[in-house]
């Protein structure tokens, strides 16, 4: 079992966080200490500042990653889920991957600077396996057909059902589909005409190709 760290070994672990980083804070009064990551894009998928919390309270409980919020600066969220603000990283919390069990041992041996440095690694890393929400499909919107989140390059907005389909799996169907719903409602708006206008009918020259 690792020893506890002392007080001077906690506040060697934060004179190194400054070194590390330019933005650090300790937050008393909400028992945190804070640090801002530099401006994060991936695949041109620009996802902004990111600060990293770790909550002494968390941490006195649990020493792995949930001692940690992750929270997006200036959030430039998946369109698909506004609670995802970067690939690893859901509800504030991060899925740290292959880094679960090194940060585990950061913290439980005292190495809160190592621990933070391992997270900010996480946060400038795609593994697309792994991710809540893909950066293929980040500014795409959800099929209708599969639910999943598709980039909007790849989506087909159906103007007879106004759904958006995945365009490679699903526009032959809905291109057939949106023919058949559109000489239906063709048809009833027609019938509908001669049934409510009994006493005046507007004649347009509308020609109908079936």
């Amino acid at each position: 079992m690792a020893d506890v760290p002392t007080t001077a070994d906690i506040l060697a672990e934060i004179r190194q966080l400054r070194d590390e980083f330019d933005d650090v804070e300790i937050n008393a009064r909400e028992r945190r200490i804070e640090v801002t990551t530099d401006a994060i894009t991936l695949e041109d998928v620009t996802l902004g500042e990111f600060c990293i919390q770790l909550h002494l309270d968390r941490l006195a409980r649990h020493r792995d990653v949930s001692a940690f919020v992750i929270v997006a600066e200036d959030a430039n969220a998946a369109s698909s889920d506004s609670s995802c603000t970067h690939p690893h990283v859901s509800g504030k919390a991060l899925c740290a991957g292959d880094a679960t069990v090194p940060l585990s041992n950061a913290l439980a041996e005292g190495r809160i600077s190592d621990a933070f440095q391992l997270i900010n690694r996480v946060l400038h890393t795609y593994n697309p396996s792994s991710a809540y929400v893909s950066l293929d499909a980040w500014d795409g919107r959800s099929c209708t057909d599969c639910g999943r989140s598709i980039s909007s390059d790849d989506l087909y907005f159906c103007d007879a059902c106004g759904e958006d389909h995945q365009r490679d799996h699903h526009l032959p169907a809905v291109a057939a589909v949106v023919s058949a719903v559109t000489m239906f409602c063709f048809r009833n708006a027609f019938a509908s005409a001669f049934e409510i206008g009994a006493g005046q009918i507007v004649k347009q020259d509308v020609k109908l190709r079936v």
